[in-house]
């Protein structure tokens, strides 16, 4: 078994978020804290799944249903248009992590470190399609869902069968852990970055050249311009 780099983004996750250096709304973080907890300690269970005779086919818990559970709960109080880009961002990341996936088991170490090429394809097609750390988040975890359901699917109902698979597996999992946490932290660095620049901004506008102050008196009373009136 590799070294596990996706619980450790999940873990580092957790610690960013606990510690308030990526900052979620009050309801949202409760969530994630849990929720990512959940996948530490949940990524020790796995589930037998349905699969013909002779084969074993095991879901590990933390790994795919938990992150599914805390997507479809951000899924539910999100916005339209959040939605609709997680959305399309589901489809790319199933189809560019689905074929680098099959592309691996058809050519066993074609790709000596695959998550260098899909982590990367994933994080850029989630910020471009996403914008939003929700969007961007449920976009990399739909879209590996789906190439999980897909993988299970062929490996139990078709002829390229395994005697033994762990879903959603390493790369999968990694690549799913690792692009959350990467798009998480460069989008809330974009945005903290766009903060600390206005405030500057308008910090060099309060401290600006003062207005010219009306012409005073000799005894200190401000003058007012008058019109003369023409004679």
């Amino acid at each position: 078994m590799d070294f596990p780099l996706g619980s450790l983004a999940a873990l580092v996750c957790l610690i960013l978020i606990a510690s308030g250096l990526v900052r979620f709304e009050t309801a949202r973080y409760k969530v994630l804290v849990l929720g990512l907890a959940g996948v530490l300690a949940g990524s020790f269970l796995v589930i037998p799944l349905p699969a013909p005779k002779g084969v074993q086919v095991l879901l590990n818990a933390g790994h795919s249903l938990i992150p599914v559970l805390i997507a479809a709960a951000f899924w539910l109080e999100a916005p339209a248009e959040d939605k609709y880009r997680a959305s399309l961002g589901t489809l790319a990341i199933c189809i560019i992590v689905y074929c680098l996936a099959a592309l691996l088991d058809l050519e066993p170490g074609l790709l000596r470190y695959p998550l260098i090429f899909s982590v990367p394809i994933a994080a850029v097609i989630a910020l471009l399609l996403g914008r939003t750390v929700y969007a961007a988040s449920l976009g990399i975890v739909g879209g590996c869902t789906l190439v999980v359901l897909i993988r299970y699917f062929e490996t139990t109902f078709t002829l390229q069968v395994k005697a033994f698979l762990e879903l959603p597996g390493d790369l999968i999992w990694n690549t799913m852990s690792l692009s959350v946490l990467t798009t998480s932290v460069l989008i809330q660095a974009v945005e903290r970055i766009k903060l600390l620049s206005g405030n500057r901004w308008k910090t060099k506008e309060a401290e600006g050249p003062a207005a010219e102050a009306p012409p005073s008196a000799p005894d200190g009373t401000e003058q007012s311009e008058e019109l003369i009136p023409l004679e």
